[in-house]
């Protein structure tokens, strides 16, 4: 009844029902989700009074009651057949498979087909249909018949032959795919948090004021805006004003392109702050990084604070990563107990959440059972997705899809954010709002970088070093080249290192070779000095806020480009910063390192957008080059087929072909290095955790120190591969390599054309 009555309260908040019938649906799959444990062998079983077995699995005979009952309702309400039929199936499946993950519905139904006839799934044998019926009533679905539940399914038993015919009925596959998601989410969100907090209700997200980013930037930047501030004072505005004019004329999608350094992520909270304060649904900050998650994440920790709010507590500022603790306090609360502390964070129970790419899309598209429990939170929430080239082309059209059908179905606002806004919104279709039309007078008025082409021909890493160099003895005292892959970078650190000699200014190395620890703490050393040569792969590329003399890029796809450019020169402090676009080939390599890297087509529509812009190129093209870039992949069409995964209910298949990150086989070594006095102890920690035979404790023990953990884990491609995590001692033999404390994971070898792991 406590999973009803949450279920009920979130469908009756939804702007519109995605299906006739559909509220009734989840609040049936609410009520009879768990009815196959009122059997006599699993009440026996719990008692302690039997084994587990056939007989005590209950999602499936659960699944039989709610198939008859769903299909009485949506008979009732006049619901035509063949739509009838599917809601009917989709409960079905929701609740069998509430405990696990969502299944591709065709196969999922063939086996349920196959196990008609077993007295085990037969409902009208094993439970007490009368007092279920009565019950039902009680809970306002009056007259209800479990009796005739083998004639619906004979019914229905058709149904499987008619299901790809009854999908093409459907011209928006996201529709009905969405539909089925969130009935699960609802049913799997509510009897999580139903069973984790024993029935109580879950804390309410705690509330924002209004101003808070006006109030803030009004503290931090006192006296006259000027210059670079006047600016970003005069756009934030623009953006304010265009928000509350399309937020009137009912618009839901909207984008923001503008430079680097116009303050994009205070706008951007600005807006998302608004609409939470307007309609009290939560706002979802997503990022492709952990790194600028955290950075996102310490900005709107003072924003709140400045505004006598306190961020510190969880329902209202809420951090989501594979890397953050779960740890989660209310206002005004208890202590929680871990298990509900992880389910509350889980489930994104928080006014403002800050999270990752990978998160929402696994919400989205898994069908995991782990991930989809917060899908209910999307609904009339204001979702910003910030630089938003990070999503690969191969998925425009899916996200594009899904997108307008939160937008339009269930009231959710998107707003996506980036100085190379990609085609995923294209601006000519009507409902979609920029939010600074006119951007273009912000990138000329920001005019700071020339870009510089070196297309003729390749070069090797030894040439790069010297091009490097010559910035260095010329005086320029903040000097970055990116390159495409670790083995490059490992390579070209070595090379400078030699050329520096005796000179004092500091040289830095920063990849995925390094632990992301000490990658956070060398970001920070590298904003405070006031000199050094950095060697990096493309983890800098996307708001890390650093700001360079000269930057040196390996050619790339032109976002890449572009957002390399944004790490030169970001706040007009050397006069003009200059970018050097190189084809970087190293010797021993049968192609050059971009095309180890990126896929030919992005590199193709690149070399085809920065033509014909003169040499140097200034920034003020930047947008112009961005847009004729995206406009002509979108022309070449998408990579992937997942909208036709969606179309044909293939929950698992989609799932997989919508992740952000490929599953890639890797060694994960846990380092320990001599200056880090917490990581010995971690590591025995680990150890001692591994040992603990129960599985609740050992599992609440390792998420206590996950997030410490795994700051100081790398992963690394491999040959041969091991098993389990590894400890890696600084500058000791470990597996197949080494811990360098200035360059992290030393390979034993790193010739051939493969590139070593990539960023």
């Amino acid at each position: 009844a406590g999973v009803f009555r949450f279920v009920d309260g979130q469908v009756a908040r939804l702007p519109r029902q995605p299906f006739k019938g559909f509220r009734e649906t989840a609040g049936l799959c609410a009520l009879t989700h768990d009815l196959g444990k009122a059997t006599p062998e699993f009440q026996a079983y719990l008692a302690g009074q039997g084994n587990p077995g056939p007989r005590t699995r209950h999602s499936g005979l659960s699944a039989m009651v709610t198939m008859v009952v769903v299909d009485q309702v949506l008979a009732g309400l006049g619901v035509y057949l063949d739509e009838r039929r599917f809601g009917t199936m989709a409960a079905m499946m929701v609740v069998s498979r509430h405990h696990g993950d969502l299944k591709d519905m065709k196969a999922w139904w063939d086996q349920v087909y196959e196990a008609r006839d077993d007295p085990v799934m037969d409902p009208i044998a094993r439970l007490d249909v009368d007092g279920i019926q009565a019950w039902l009533g009680e809970m306002g679905f009056l007259g209800l018949r479990i009796a005739g539940w083998r004639s619906v399914f004979h019914d229905l038993d058709d149904w499987i032959w008619d299901f790809d015919e009854f999908l093409e009925q459907y011209t928006n596959p996201v529709k009905i795919f969405t539909a089925v998601d969130l009935l699960y989410s609802l049913l799997i969100g509510a009897d999580k948090l139903d069973a984790a907090l024993q029935g109580s209700r879950p804390p309410v997200p705690g509330k924002l004021k209004p101003g808070m980013v006006d109030a803030y930037k009004a503290a931090m930047f006192k006296g006259p805006a000027q210059g670079i501030n006047a600016l970003r004072n005069r756009a934030a505005r623009q953006v304010a004003d265009n928000l509350d004019q399309a937020l009137t004329s009912g618009k839901r999608l909207f984008t923001l392109t503008a430079p680097t350094g116009i303050g994009k992520t205070l706008m951007a909270m600005d807006a998302g702050f608004r609409v939470a304060q307007d309609t009290d649904a939560p706002v979802i900050y997503c990022l492709p990084f952990t790194s600028i998650i955290d950075q996102t994440f310490v900005v709107a920790t003072r924003v709140l604070k400045s505004a006598g709010l306190d961020p510190e507590k969880q329902d209202l500022l809420l951090r989501h990563h594979y890397l953050t603790p779960m740890t989660y306090q209310a206002r005004d609360s208890e202590v929680l107990d871990p298990d509900k502390q992880e389910i509350l964070v889980e489930a994104w129970e928080s006014r403002v959440v800050i999270t990752t790419f990978v998160q929402l899309f696994d919400t989205l598209f898994s069908g995991r059972n782990r991930a989809m429990k917060k899908l209910l939170k999307i609904p009339g929430a204001m979702v910003i997705l910030d630089e938003v080239q990070g999503i690969p082309r191969g998925f425009w059209d899916l996200v594009r899809a899904v997108i307008k059908e939160w937008s339009a179905t269930y009231g959710t606002r998107f707003l996506l954010m980036t100085a190379t806004q990609p085609g995923i919104l294209r601006r000519k279709d009507p409902e979609v709002h920029e939010l600074l039309p006119d951007f273009q007078e912000y990138f000329n008025a920001l005019s700071r970088v020339d870009l510089h082409l070196h297309m003729d021909s390749t070069i090797q890493i030894a040439d790069l070093a010297e091009q490097v160099m010559r910035d260095v003895n010329a005086g320029h005292r903040r000097v970055m080249a990116i390159v495409n892959t670790v083995t490059d970078s490992l390579e070209l650190h070595n090379e400078i290192k030699g050329l520096l000699g005796e000179q004092k200014i500091p040289l830095y190395y920063l990849s995925s070779n390094i632990i992301p620890i000490e990658r956070e703490a060398r970001i920070e050393d590298l904003k405070a000095a006031n000199e050094w040569v950095l060697i990096t792969t493309q983890v800098v590329e996307a708001g890390v806020d650093l700001s360079a003399r000269v930057v040196h890029r390996d050619f790339a796809p032109v976002d890449s480009i572009v957002q390399a450019a944004g790490r030169c020169n970001r706040n007009n402090e050397y006069g003009r910063g200059q970018v050097h676009v190189w084809r970087v080939k190293r010797e021993t390599a049968r192609k050059e390192s971009s095309q180890m890297v990126y896929d030919s087509t992005l590199l193709d529509a690149a070399r085809h957008a920065i033509a014909g812009h003169g040499n140097p190129i200034r920034d003020t093209d930047f947008a112009i080059i961005v847009d004729q870039y995206f406009k002509d992949l979108d022309k070449r069409g998408a990579e992937r087929e997942t909208l036709g995964l969606l179309k044909q209910m293939r929950f698992e298949d989609a799932g997989k072909t919508a992740r952000l990150i490929e599953n890639v086989q890797a060694n994960q070594y846990f380092v320990i290095m001599d200056t880090d006095d917490k990581a010995q102890a971690l590591w025995d920690e680990y150890q001692d955790i591994l040992e603990e035979p129960d599985f609740r404790t050992r599992r609440q023990r390792f998420l206590a120190i996950k997030g410490e953990f795994f700051k100081r884990v790398i992963a690394v491609r491999e040959h041969q591969r091991i098993d389990g995590i590894q400890p890696l001692y600084q500058a000791a033999a470990m597996g197949s390599g080494s811990y360098d404390p200035e360059t992290g994971y030393v390979r034993q070898t790193h010739g051939g054309s493969g590139g070593g792991f990539i960023i």
